[in-house]
């Protein structure tokens, strides 16, 4: 999910950066919009990527992805009481939630390791056997 929204979030600013650029002419504002688009479409991508594996459990562990998961969030957070303290409301109850919700999937992929792990493997498991079986 945050994946998807981040992604989202990556469309509108490309958007954004286009229309401001058209309308000023500035090249450095394009510039400037299409790294940070950059940056942004890879998170996205990035956390697309590992929450796909970890739903059809070919992911190892969900150890990395909860350690990451929370490290984003801290940041996350960190940006909202920035933006709160410049009074920058919008911004900074929208990062709030953004890390709250980082921080709750990265609490439950740690909590929930061992029980990922063990539906693994038994995901794994039946797998093999449905291969394994005749159908004809």
């Amino acid at each position: 999910m945050i994946g998807g929204i981040i992604l989202v979030n990556f469309a509108i600013l490309m958007l954004g950066t286009f229309v401001l650029s058209s309308a000023t002419g500035s090249g450095s504002v394009l510039t400037a919009g299409i790294c940070v688009g950059v940056v942004v479409g890879l998170f996205g991508a990035a956390f697309l990527f590992v929450g796909v594996q970890s739903v059809r459990g070919t992911a190892n562990d969900t150890l990395g992805n909860g350690i990451g998961s929370i490290i984003f969030a801290v940041l996350v957070l960190g940006s909202a009481v920035a933006g709160f303290m410049v009074e920058a409301w919008l911004q900074a109850v929208v990062n709030t939630l953004s890390g709250a919700g980082l921080m709750a999937a990265g609490v439950m992929a740690l909590v929930g390791r061992a029980d990922y792990r063990f539906w693994r493997r038994v995901q794994r498991r039946s797998r093999s056997s449905r291969r394994g079986r005749d159908y004809d």
